[in-house]
C-alpha cells in the first residue's frame, strides 16, 4: 500500500514492493495536498506493477488480494501510517 506525497527517498524505496508483486496505491485520505492514487501510480510503476485504491479500505482489500499470503510492505507518510494503522491490525 503505498500512499504519500511524492518525494525522491520514498519513490527510490517503492521498488522494494517488486519482490511481492504489485503496489496499491491510495490517496492519504483528509489530505489535499497529498498525491492522488493515480499520481502515486505512475511513479510507483517505475518500480513494480501498481493498481489504485479508492480509500483505505479498499487499499486493504486489495493488498490483501492481491498478496495472496506473501508479507505486505506500506510505504507513506506518517498521516498514511496514522490512518490506516487500525485498518492493518485486522490485516
Amino acid at each position: 500500500v503505498v500512499g504519500t506525497v511524492i518525494m525522491p527517498c520514498t519513490v527510490g524505496v517503492l521498488g522494494v514492493p517488486a519482490a511481492a508483486g504489485v503496489a496499491v496505491a491510495v490517496g492519504v485520505e483528509g489530505m489535499p495536498r497529498s498525491l492522488g492514487a493515480a499520481e502515486l501510480k505512475q511513479a510507483a510503476e517505475i518500480y513494480c506493477p501498481c493498481v489504485t485504491a479508492s480509500d483505505y479500505d479498499d487499499a486493504v482489500k486489495k493488498a490483501r488480494r492481491l498478496s495472496a499470503g506473501e508479507p505486505v510492505f506500506v510505504f507513506g507518510s506518517l498521516y498514511l501510517a496514522s490512518g490506516i494503522r487500525e485498518k492493518l491490525k485486522k490485516f
